[in-house]
C-alpha cells in the first residue's frame, strides 16, 4: 500500500486557487440577471403608467428600461469577448 500525501494547493502570484471558482462560482452574482430583473419592473411599470393614461410618464419609464437593456447587451458583448 502507497501512502500519497494529500494534493497541494498553490496560489499564484496572489491570486486564489484554482477549484475556488468552480467550488464558490455558483455564490458569485450575475450582474446581468440583476439588471434584467429591473428592466422587466420598468417595463411592468411602463405598462401600468400607461393603462392609467399617462402616455408621457410611460415613455420616461420605457426610456429607462431600455438604458438597461442597453447595458445588458453591453455586458453580454464583454462577457463573450473575454470568452473567447
Amino acid at each position: 500500500m502507497v501512502l500519497r500525501s494529500p494534493p497541494q494547493i498553490v496560489e499564484m502570484r496572489g491570486t486564489a486557487p484554482l477549484w475556488s471558482d468552480a467550488m464558490f462560482g455558483m455564490f458569485k452574482s450575475n450582474p446581468v440577471a440583476k439588471l434584467e430583473k429591473q428592466y422587466a419592473k420598468l417595463l411592468e411599470q411602463a405598462r401600468d403608467i400607461q393603462r392609467n393614461g399617462d402616455v408621457v410618464a410611460a415613455s420616461a419609464k420605457t426610456a429607462e428600461a431600455e438604458a438597461i437593456r442597453v447595458r445588458i447587451e453591453e455586458i453580454e458583448e464583454q462577457q463573450r469577448a473575454t470568452a473567447s
